[in-house]
């Protein structure tokens, strides 16, 4: 994530970061295990801005690990987003649309200027 930025001429330092997925795999509500936890947190000390996205864990938990977790892609911009987990019920056009890079650690998203893989 940190190279891809750099790519984009952009510092983490106060980058606003959207972690797509929390669960620990796809279409499950369990958190436990899952790598969004450590993530958020390394980031955070780098000093990004982190908010959480996921349409599964929403449903059952509003707060992950001290963070927000949203139901929908916030409406707002970020300077990336991080997809985690691949949930079927992914907003992926409204995580491209509102992200200047995403980076796909699933392999889902055909790769472009602005889509790298992790």
């Amino acid at each position: 994530l940190i190279s891809s930025l750099y790519i984009k001429t952009k510092s983490i330092i106060g980058c606003k970061i959207l972690i797509c997925g929390v669960s620990y795999k796809k279409n499950v509500e369990d958190t436990r295990n899952s790598p969004s936890a450590p993530i958020a947190k390394s980031l955070a000390e780098k000093q990004a801005i982190i908010s959480l996205y996921d349409p599964v864990v929403g449903k059952y938990s509003d707060n992950y690990e001290g963070y927000e977790v949203n139901k929908e892609v916030p409406n707002e911009s970020f300077d990336a987003s991080l997809i985690l987990v691949d949930h079927d019920l992914l907003e992926i056009d409204k995580i491209i649309s509102s992200s200047e890079i995403v980076v796909d650690s699933r392999g889902v998203l055909e790769l472009s200027n602005s889509i790298f893989r992790a």
